[in-house]
């Protein structure tokens, strides 16, 4: 599967190498700009995946850079900003941006919210929801879940979750990544119901193949599918 480009438009070296190094181990390939004119001077060199703008750069205004972005293109763009007041959240969203983050913040909230964004403009949401694990087969279609010559239905928000760890084999991905995913920006992160879900699924795979052992709680952290899980 192709890697999410991210732009990451920051003119502070120490935070671009921190960024760049976690979203590059979290799956993603990342390109650069310490200043919005670097930036604009690429804009007609092909797009990336998602636009990472700081909100405050030597040359530009990181709303107005937002807005020449969005006069160019319609891929997904995220406000980083230490101004967490409604009126600069307002306006950045106003001028097109699709989702900001406050600092200081998680890395793996950014993460995550990168990936909530891509989801919104995937093309075909059914692709989210289907992939292969050796003989497993899920059909984003129906929902069905199959093993060699037989199958068993998953619900909707089963086929989601077990479709998303598919997509991102042998990653241990934050239990805040697969809620925002689910939900978007309304969710609950006190809510365990992910943990229900996970067992569900894990009980289908079983139940299809006795010996899967494919999905592990990675402890402090969420979940992982494990390529070649068995017992």
């Amino acid at each position: 599967m192709k890697k999410p480009v991210i732009w990451i438009v920051e003119d502070d070296r120490d935070i671009t190498e921190l960024l760049s190094a976690y979203l590059k181990r979290d799956g993603f390939s990342v390109e650069v700009f310490h200043s919005g004119g670097a930036l604009l001077g690429r804009l007609g060199d092909g797009l990336p995946s998602i636009f990472l703008v700081d909100i405050s750069l030597p040359d530009y205004d990181g709303i107005s850079l937002t807005r020449k972005i969005r006069a160019t293109t319609d891929r997904p763009v995220l406000l980083v900003t230490g101004r967490g007041g409604l009126e600069d959240r307002v306006k950045g969203l106003d001028a097109g941006a699709d989702d900001y983050i406050v600092k200081p913040f998680e890395l793996a909230e950014l993460s995550a919210r990168v990936r909530s964004n891509l989801r919104r403009v995937t093309p075909d949401e059914e692709d989210t929801k289907s992939g292969r694990l050796g003989d497993f087969e899920l059909d984003g279609m129906t929902g069905a879940l199959r093993f060699q010559e037989r199958e068993i239905a998953l619900t909707d928000k089963e086929a989601s979750i077990l479709g998303y760890l598919l997509n991102n084999p042998n990653r241990d991905i934050p239990r805040d990544e697969i809620c925002l995913f689910l939900n978007g920006q309304n969710w609950d992160g006190a809510d365990r119901s992910l943990d229900v879900y996970l067992c569900r699924i894990r009980n289908k795979m079983k139940e299809l193949d006795p010996k899967f052992n494919g999905i592990k709680t990675v402890r402090g952290v969420g979940y992982k599918l494990s390529a070649g899980g068995r017992d």
